[in-house]
């Protein structure tokens, strides 16, 4: 029985034509943008906190006190250095996020407050690392780090989705632009 399979495989392999080889010659091209693995700087950390800051305090009239306000930036801006200095957060990832926040501003100023900042924020900075990196880090760790539960930054993640109808690729001319605002050339 095995002599008729091997003989039928063989007959099967003498009829079959082989397939033309093609050379695909290999391109060096670069891609249009590399992500750069720049750390963020405190300066970028602090410029985004303080545009949105302002952003919010002119469009929303500053709605509660303005030491309350400031606590909050200040929260804010210490939660992301913490993010930062314990997950290398990124220059790309800042100014990715950056532009997924400027998207829910056009589509709705309400969804950015200074009551729903910090979950904004820091949900978008976690869009934009998943979008960017090779290796994510798990929720659990973003939780770790804020003293949070997983489950919490899992849903400030899932808003930012909803919220943009999972729009989150960015134009390589719109990140220059924005890197341009925020980091200028030296």
């Amino acid at each position: 029985m095995d002599k008729d399979i091997t003989a039928a495989i063989q007959e099967e392999s003498v009829q079959a034509e082989l397939a033309p080889v093609f050379v695909t010659p290999v391109s060096e091209k670069m891609p249009e943008i590399q992500f750069d693995e720049q750390i963020a700087t405190d300066q970028l950390l602090a410029r985004v906190t303080l545009d949105l800051s302002v952003g919010i305090q002119i469009e929303h009239q500053s709605q509660f006190g303005a030491l309350n306000n400031s606590q909050q930036i200040n929260t804010l801006f210490n939660a992301l250095l913490a993010l930062r200095n314990a997950h290398r957060l990124r220059c790309v990832e800042v100014i990715h996020g950056s532009i997924l926040l400027s998207r829910i501003w056009k589509i709705d100023t309400n969804q950015i407050t200074f009551v729903k900042l910090a979950k904004r924020v820091i949900g978008a900075l976690i869009l934009a690392h998943r979008c960017s990196a090779d290796i994510v880090i798990r929720n659990c760790e973003w939780a770790r780090v804020l003293g949070l539960n997983a489950s919490i930054i899992s849903k400030w993640v899932d808003e930012i989705l909803d919220i943009l109808h999972f729009k989150v690729t960015v134009e390589p001319e719109e990140y220059w632009l924005v890197k341009g605002a925020f980091i200028p050339q030296q």
